[in-house]
């Protein structure tokens, strides 16, 4: 007997309460190393730990949970994912917190477009709407025409589309890939990179910097595995408000800790990204479902 409605639905809640104070606490902990440590010591601290946290299920699982059919796509996904994170990091240290994640909800805008070109998914009605107010979104924030845009602005962007563009190859590996291979080799894969390009810009980190380091690896794993048991527990159209609500508690901590304001154009702009995305997930998970064939 399916689980009842609402108990679900709290679950729900519940977890994507982790997600929401995974990447609020992580924001923050990168900010509190940014002085004093390169992004690329920060990327492989997050590779570290993954890694870690990543091969401790095989002692159970065994190698074959890990076996991949497309290692060159597996390695093209996290030269994307790894672009993406060291984008999200500078951002982080270049712009006010509410403005970082309002950008990084264009993420699904080019998700859409990147699906429908290489991987033949067609461009609905409801994904259109999500394009065009995600842009219409982008440009609030941005302002363009109203002073040059920032550095920072750019970066996230590029962030965003990095992101978007790792969502799509996961999308096409998940047809032949495990998603303990997919987890897997996303840590491993960016361990050496990560290894060669923080030794190139080496700091020894001291006692209190070590600490943030392994809190921002143990809460990127975190906040990605506490958002994937919530979409378990309940619809997107449940889930994504929840997601949401990351904006208003960056803003917050954003003001309390750093004094940040947030910006009449950044509310309203990532308030017109996020009804695209909804507006879209609410249609899509409307749509009937095939019936299942009769028995034999």
């Amino acid at each position: 007997m399916p689980a009842p409605a609402q108990p679900r639905v709290l679950l729900a809640v519940l977890w994507m309460t982790g997600t929401l104070l995974s990447f609020t606490v992580m924001a923050v902990a990168i900010r509190e190393v940014a002085d004093t440590m390169s992004v690329f010591v920060i990327l492989a601290a997050r590779s570290v730990v993954g890694a870690i946290l990543t091969a401790i299920p095989l002692l159970w699982l065994g190698l074959g949970a890990i076996r991949t059919a497309r290692p060159g796509l597996q390695l093209a996904r996290n030269i994307a994912h790894m672009g993406g994170q060291a984008g999200w990091i500078v951002g982080v240290t270049m712009l006010s917190l509410a403005e970082v994640f309002a950008l990084e909800f264009t993420a699904p805008i080019w998700t859409a477009l990147f699906a429908t070109i290489f991987l033949g998914e067609r461009m609905t009605r409801a994904r259109a709407v999500a394009v065009a107010l995600g842009f219409a979104g982008v440009l609030v924030i941005v302002r363009p025409g109203f002073g040059a845009v920032s550095d920072g602005v750019l970066i996230m962007l590029a962030a965003a589309v990095c992101f978007a563009s790792s969502v799509t190859m996961v999308k096409a590996m998940t047809r032949t890939e495990t998603t303990c291979a997919i987890v897997f080799y996303m840590a491993w894969i960016q361990l050496p990179p990560g290894l060669v390009l923080a030794a190139l810009d080496w700091t020894p980190p001291d006692l209190v910097e070590t600490g943030w380091l392994a809190l921002i690896g143990a809460l990127s794993v975190s906040a990605h595995y506490c958002m994937t048991r919530a979409f378990t527990q309940a619809d997107a159209t449940v889930v994504m408000p929840l997601d949401f609500m990351r904006l208003p508690l960056i803003a917050a901590v954003g003001f309390v800790l750093y004094d940040e304001s947030l910006a009449p154009a950044v509310a309203i702009g990532a308030a017109i990204i996020f009804s695209g995305n909804y507006y879209s997930v609410w249609t899509e998970t409307r749509q009937p479902r095939q019936p299942a064939p009769a028995p034999d």
